[in-house]
C-alpha cells in the first residue's frame, strides 16, 4: 500500500452555513490510526470527545464555536494501517 488514507467525507460541508456545530464527522477510506479528540481543532480549540475506529465515521463533539466562519483543522498524524505506514495529507482536509 503505497498511498496515504484520503478524506472521503466530511459533514457538515466545509461550504455549509449552519446554525449550530457542535459535531463534526469525517470517514477515510480506509482503516487509520493515531486519531484522537485533539486530531482536530476548531478555531485552534481541541474537540472534547470522539467515538468512531477504522475507516469512520469519526464523530468529534466540541463546545459551540462563537457566531461567524470557523477554522478547522486535523492533525498530520492521521497514518493508515500499512507497513510502514502512510501519512493522511492534512493540505486536502
Amino acid at each position: 500500500d503505497n498511498v496515504p488514507p484520503t478524506l472521503t467525507s466530511i459533514y457538515p460541508l466545509p461550504s455549509a452555513t449552519v446554525r449550530s456545530l457542535q459535531q463534526l464527522t469525517i470517514s477515510f477510506d480506509e482503516p487509520v490510526q493515531n486519531i484522537s479528540a485533539d486530531t482536530l481543532t476548531i478555531n485552534g480549540t481541541t474537540a472534547e470527545q470522539l467515538s468512531g475506529s477504522g475507516a469512520g465515521p469519526y464523530v468529534f463533539g466540541f463546545a459551540q464555536p462563537v457566531t461567524g466562519m470557523v477554522q478547522v483543522a486535523l492533525s498530520g498524524l492521521i497514518r493508515d494501517l500499512a507497513i510502514p505506514a502512510k501519512q493522511q495529507d492534512s493540505r486536502h482536509a
